[in-house]
């Protein structure tokens, strides 16, 4: 019995007959099988395809042009063949596609032709400029993107808490099981971690920020101790060197880093964990540790410790970094006016219904510190409208908001008055300073 034709197939068919004649004769361009389809792009589901050859900015090119399931409401795409080496090229992926549209991008259904004739026409012009190195900058201004393109054993989630800038400085770190956390100092660490509602004792260790001149390029991302080594040298300053230094010379076991520049997109973080090179520890061994050969343990020169340390080839790995800091979570960095949120303390006198929806539209805005007055506490009645919830009640209002706030909000910082009078209405006081 033939297969009925859906409304979605006929329309799929008509679009590639139309791209016959002035598209796919031109180009001499074979249809791909369902094996050649599916062996490149694994990570991809793609309907039909043809490959064709050319010769673009001067080199022999093999393109494949693909079409998804809902073409032609959804945009063809071009693949490279074979695909290059990873971070070859800015804007290919790792099966060899071409980034040429955002997505979720609209084309028009009613024109199959055109839409395949200007994607064609961006596609060469991309490769024109990829490979005459025209485009080579485009790593910097979307480093967050290329950075975790290739994936590096043992890596850990980083949660960044620091300001968004220079220069470099030492920093504090904690080791969860998972994920590692960083800010300004110890102090500020803890206090952040405590008010996610874990009171346990954290250890912390130094770390340092790095900050560039500048994004690294693919050939810079270290894989080696050198390597970083290598790239601050190339886009930091004398101060980034000097923190380098300084934590290779007290590291008992490795260290952690956090690598910062300003690209044209934003602020952009990337981590690296440097290790300590591997040797012997025992003093009776002929190899001795790479560290303090030629001296006696303990007496080795800052200077040589460091060189050594900086320049060997243990392989350091990389992480992805999650910014969690006040400008990136309330503005995105675009927003000026959290720098004075922040700094902004407001008191909510009467801490129901409406003072605890106020409450919670403040701290979303980044208001930096809000501080709750009121006598009463929380009702199975009062669940019903009020931001609290069921856990809080016959806690006091005051108490109950600052406590579920804070852990909210761990950036922020919240407090508690418990009023000896009766609060019926809701009152706010803005501190202007």
């Amino acid at each position: 019995m033939p297969r009925l034709i859906s409304i979605d197939d006929e329309q799929f068919v008509r679009a590639v007959s139309e791209l016959e004649d002035p598209i796919l004769t031109q180009l001499a361009a074979r249809p791909l099988s369902s094996v050649e389809l599916t062996a490149q792009y694994t990570k991809k589901s793609f309907r039909e395809g043809w490959r064709f050859e050319g010769v673009i900015g001067g080199k022999k090119t093999t393109l494949n042009l693909l079409l998804p399931f809902d073409f032609p409401y959804a945009p063809p795409s071009f693949g490279l063949v074979p695909p290059p080496t990873i971070l070859t090229y800015p804007h290919i992926e790792e099966d060899g596609t071409l980034c040429l549209l955002f997505d979720g991008a609209l084309v028009d259904p009613a024109q199959p032709v055109e839409v395949v004739k200007q994607l064609l026409s961006d596609a060469v012009g991309l490769l024109e400029k990829s490979y005459a190195g025209e485009n080579h900058e485009d790593f910097r201004d979307e480093f967050l993107s290329y950075w975790g393109r290739v994936d590096t054993p043992s890596a850990k989630h980083f949660r960044s808490l620091l300001d968004p800038i220079g220069p470099s400085r030492i920093i504090r770190v904690w080791h969860g099981a998972s994920s590692y956390t960083f800010a300004e100092d110890e102090k500020a660490l803890i206090k952040w971690l405590g008010n996610l509602g874990d009171k346990k004792q954290f250890a912390t260790y130094p770390a340092g920020l790095i900050w560039l001149k500048r994004p690294m390029l693919p050939d810079q991302y270290p894989k080696r101790n050198a390597g970083v080594l290598e790239a601050v040298r190339a886009l930091g300053d004398e101060n980034a060197l000097r923190v380098l230094r300084s934590l290779a010379v007290a590291a008992e076991d490795g260290f952690d880093l956090l690598i910062g520049a300003r690209a044209s997109t934003g602020i952009c973080f990337a981590g690296v964990s440097v290790s300590k090179p591997k040797g012997s520890s025992s003093p009776y061994s002929k190899e001795g540790s790479p560290l303090t050969k030629g001296f006696r343990p303990g007496h080795v020169p800052k200077d040589i410790l460091a060189t050594r340390y900086l320049n060997a080839a243990e392989p350091v790995t990389r992480h992805e970094v999650e910014r969690a800091d006040h400008a990136w979570i309330h503005g995105r960095d675009v927003d000026a006016g959290q720098f004075s949120l922040a700094s902004k303390r407001v008191v909510i006198i009467g801490c129901g219904s409406i003072g605890s929806l106020v409450a919670k539209t403040l701290a979303t805005a980044g208001v930096g510190t809000t501080t709750f007055i009121d006598h009463q506490k929380l009702g199975w009645p009062n669940t019903g409208r009020h931001f609290l919830g069921a856990k809080y009640v016959g806690i006091d209002k005051a108490k109950g908001m600052s406590d579920e706030l804070q852990m909210n909000f761990p950036h922020l910082r919240f407090d508690h008055r418990v009023g000896n009078g009766r609060c019926i209405c809701i009152g706010v006081i803005i501190d202007r300073r």
